[in-house]
């Protein structure tokens, strides 16, 4: 816990988080302008899925754009999530939250949004009737709980700048 709270201490300075900030941007931007409507058709950007749903994606996509996906995933969707919980942790240190556990939260979702990327390339990578339901619940659920730990830390940091606020009137 130690290497964590002296990362995100590391990491709260202003000029860390604005560099942290923009290259969440950029990779906002790159993945809206992946080939074969990669962006729109993201399992990322869903809460949930079902089997039907990540059968329709990957008839949109075709075969070209199921390889895009898995090779977007693995590349720019790796470094997506260590940008968000960098920039989580730098305002949990800026915002000096002293709970050890609420510097787990953004670790916790970034965990879950890797599991998710390996999972959603594995379906990817499979044929479209050859989905294995299973397979996509856990994918679907473990996407679920990245948002739900990414929320919840970003929520945190709402708070912070708030208390920040109050605190200086």
């Amino acid at each position: 816990m130690k290497k964590i709270k002296a990362y995100a201490e590391q990491v709260s300075q202003n000029k860390i988080l604005i560099i942290v900030f923009i290259l969440i941007a950029v990779c906002g931007q790159i993945f809206k302008s992946l080939p074969y409507n990669i962006f729109e058709n993201m399992l990322d950007t869903k809460f949930a899925f079902s089997v039907l749903e990540v059968q329709t994606v990957m008839l949109q996509l075709g075969p070209e754009g199921r390889f895009a996906y898995i090779i977007s995933t693995f590349t720019l969707d790796l470094i997506f999530p260590i940008l968000l919980v960098t920039f989580a942790l730098g305002f949990f240190a800026k915002f000096e939250f002293k709970s050890d556990l609420i510097y787990l939260l953004p670790l916790i979702g970034g965990g879950f949004d890797l599991l998710q990327n390996i999972q959603t390339s594995l379906i990817m990578n499979a044929e479209v009737n050859d989905i294995n339901n299973l397979q996509v619940m856990l994918a679907s659920y473990t996407n679920q709980a990245k948002y739900i730990f990414y929320y919840i830390s970003f929520a945190l940091i709402i708070f912070g700048f708030l208390r920040k606020l109050i605190i200086k009137k």
